[in-house]
């Protein structure tokens, strides 16, 4: 548990950070480094949980990443040189990876056991099994059909030159076929037959056009036509849902804050976001990478939007729906269930704690502030980095609020207490 104490509403906050490299960059950038055969470097990785998962396959497989003293990341060795054996990896409730990580263990030597965490068992897989499994990689399920655990027999010699693949409910399942690029052959196809989340598949091609790998998009058919030079080092941009707890906080008092490495043109759909916080009155520049914020006329109002592009940021803009004067109604949230929590139900539940009525669908979340806001309990966190984060935002409503199980920020943004401490406020731990 953790009690935080808000500085003065009346205080303007000030402050400077350095944002986390983004997870979903940085875990797209360390797959690839495994893939491609000459070293890969790669600066401003993500020190999170997730990419933790990622650094400790590499390893299992002997594939020792090397950090500088300047803290760039080297990647040597390649996944066709591994020791052929028996692995077990377990991936904790790394979404990204049990989708990254099943698709790249089809062309590694050896045979692979991919579990983890009793969340992300819950975690469909199936679509994704049955794309690579059709183009002849090897997949048994070891207990439920279409969830982790599962037996890879991985093979360097696999060339698939066709998948088809539902992308409907997780981009990543598209995006764990694309990533393998370094190892298909030019001319393999990938016919899409649904899509959720394109700003995740965007960011997914255009790093790979980065990296020298193309994909032509012809309709739902994406053709591999090109393999170039590939980069020896990559920056990861710092990440935008770590941005949307800052540029929150700012919204609901006055603030001028500082937010470093980012770019004013990113790949990344989560900065869709500065759309709604400028028309909420927001100041927002840039000074080459680094984003100024003046919220010192900004005011709160009512939401109506479609998060299908930016599902990671729903709860945040939930819980500053509750300082508008009229209801928010927010879409396109069907990939919110299967996150690490039902975070659909668990906004219901935790926002019915502070007096807010709700409604909600599979799909969709309306919800109607109130005047007077009471509450009583500590915030509920569901094992969810995200959740813990966002709701951090009411103490500035409810001073000394509570928050259960602080430790899972680690998933995304492990400093994220500290930074909330470098801009005034107190964080008691109890």
């Amino acid at each position: 548990m953790v009690t935080l104490e808000p500085p003065s509403i009346d205080k303007v906050l000030t402050g400077t950070l350095t944002l986390p490299g983004s997870k979903s960059e940085s875990n797209r950038a360390l797959l690839f480094g495994a893939l491609v055969p000459q070293p890969f470097s790669i600066d401003n990785c993500s020190d999170c949980e997730d990419s933790q998962v990622f650094l400790q396959w590499l390893r299992r497989l002997g594939i020792a990443p090397q950090e500088t003293p300047d803290g760039v990341l080297q990647l040597q060795g390649h996944i066709h040189q591994v020791a052929p054996g028996q692995y077990e990896h377990h991936l904790g409730l790394a979404g990204t990876a049990l989708r990254f990580i099943t698709a790249a263990s089809c062309l590694v030597p050896g045979v692979h056991v991919l579990t983890g965490a009793p969340r992300l068992l819950e975690r469909p897989v199936g679509a994704l099994v049955r794309a690579l499994t059709a183009a002849g990689a090897r997949i048994t399920y070891l207990e439920k059909e279409g969830y982790l655990p599962v037996r890879i027999e991985g093979d360097p010699r696999w060339q698939p030159l066709y998948f088809q693949v539902d992308a409907s409910q997780s981009s990543q399942l598209l995006s764990a076929i694309l990533l393998l690029a370094p190892l298909l052959p030019v001319g393999c196809q990938v016919k899409v037959l649904g899509l959720t989340s394109h700003s995740y598949y965007a960011l997914t091609t255009a790093l790979l056009q980065q990296w020298g790998m193309h994909w032509q998009a012809d309709g739902d058919l994406l053709t591999l036509v090109r393999k170039a030079a590939i980069p020896a080092r990559h920056t990861v941009e710092s990440d935008w849902s770590a941005a949307s707890y800052w540029l929150g906080l700012a919204a609901v008092r006055p603030a001028r804050l500082q937010l470093r490495c980012l770019r004013p043109h990113s790949l990344q759909g989560d900065s869709a976001q500065l759309e709604i916080f400028r028309h909420w009155g927001m100041d927002l520049t840039f000074q080459e990478h680094t984003l100024l914020a003046d919220s010192t006329q900004c005011r709160i109002a009512p939401l109506d939007f479609d998060f299908s592009q930016m599902p990671d940021l729903a709860q945040t803009f939930a819980v500053l729906a509750t300082w508008a004067s009229e209801p928010s109604h927010f879409t396109g949230l069907h990939t919110l269930p299967l996150k690490e929590t039902d975070r659909i139900q668990a906004l219901v539940t935790e926002l019915g704690k502070l007096g807010v009525r709700t409604e909600a669908t599979p799909v969709s979340l309306s919800i109607f502030p109130q005047p007077h806001m009471t509450h009583t309990q500590p915030v509920a966190t569901y094992h969810d980095h995200r959740f813990a984060m966002s709701h951090a935002l009411l103490a500035n409503r409810f001073p000394r609020l509570r928050i259960a199980d602080p430790g899972v920020v680690a998933k995304s943004y492990p400093a994220f207490w500290d930074h909330l401490a470098q801009l005034g406020y107190h964080v008691i731990p109890d």
